[in-house]
């Protein structure tokens, strides 16, 4: 064999090995490329039927589902140590409008004491359904809107009106305790797994009430509202302290109506009412 031909054979033994390592290679990039392409398939596919069922759930099972996590997040929040909601005093020393961003998915309904939470801007005037005069008889004439806003939170602000107007409606604070109950009712109908909130009846000043005599059972009605409000199982707001701390000073001078300083405390109590009762329900 000459030494042409040797050194031709020594190069050819020499390339070979590196020429099948390319086509391992080449066959091996092939075969992942199609593994991928198969996975991206199946997940495709999955993707496809998991959207289709979807499409055939009811959308208030949907609008539940997301009101579940939202309420999941706000019991989360309620158990952190430096929750707003376990030391509202943070709130208060410090920002006073972050109490509103704990208002989500809500629709507040009352008299004209709950005009104040759109009239200051604190909340959405569409989420405030509420008129001077009212009372719990206007709540059926709410249904329709409130129905369209499918909110988590009711919370009911009424009162003032309710005890003002009480000899041409209910005789006696159960009478009204009664018909409390029956509007929760209608709500919880209408909007199928909402929480309804409900306030203690914030009281007039001693000038107003002799004014308005009626206005003395505002707290035999408030107290008829907690009970309906034990018997249902609903959140009841207790607003009684923190209106004997600041009516002197907060209270407006027709004795009844609020400054806008005291609508942060209030929304407050509000919702930590409500969050305490998710904790509990969600702790049974």
């Amino acid at each position: 064999m000459t030494v042409k031909r040797k050194n031709k054979l020594t190069q050819e033994l020499f390339v070979f090995p590196w020429v099948l390592a390319m086509l391992l290679l080449v066959l091996l990039g092939i075969l992942f490329s199609r593994g991928r392409v198969r996975k991206k398939n199946v997940e495709t596919a999955a993707g496809l039927e998991y959207i289709a069922q979807q499409e055939q759930k009811d959308p208030a099972e949907v609008d539940r589902a997301i009101r579940k996590l939202e309420n999941d997040a706000r019991r989360l929040q309620a158990e952190d140590p430096e929750s707003v909601l376990n030391d509202p005093l943070d709130v208060m020393n410090g920002d006073d409008d972050a109490v509103w961003a704990l208002f989500r998915d809500y629709v507040i309904l009352g008299d004209s004491r709950a005009v104040g939470f759109s009239y200051y801007n604190f909340l959405d005037d569409s989420r405030v359904i509420a008129d001077g005069g009212n009372t719990i008889r206007n709540i059926p004439d709410a249904l329709d809107t409130v129905k369209m806003l499918n909110p988590a939170y009711v919370y009911l602000c009424y009162g003032l009106n309710d005890t003002g107007m009480s000899k041409y409606y209910w005789e006696t604070a159960d009478d009204y305790g009664k018909e409390l109950d029956e509007r929760i009712t209608q709500l919880q109908a209408a909007v199928p797994g909402v929480t309804v909130v409900v306030n203690s009846i914030l009281p007039a000043t001693e000038a107003a009430m002799t004014d308005n005599p009626a206005w003395r059972k505002i707290p035999a009605f408030s107290e008829a509202a907690k009970k309906v409000c034990e018997k249902k199982g609903v959140p009841f707001v207790d607003n009684d302290a923190l209106a004997a701390e600041y009516m002197s000073t907060l209270w407006s001078d027709d004795g009844v109506h609020l400054a806008s300083a005291f609508y942060p405390m209030w929304a407050r109590n509000m919702i930590e009412a409500a969050a305490k009762t998710d904790l509990s329900v969600s702790n049974n």
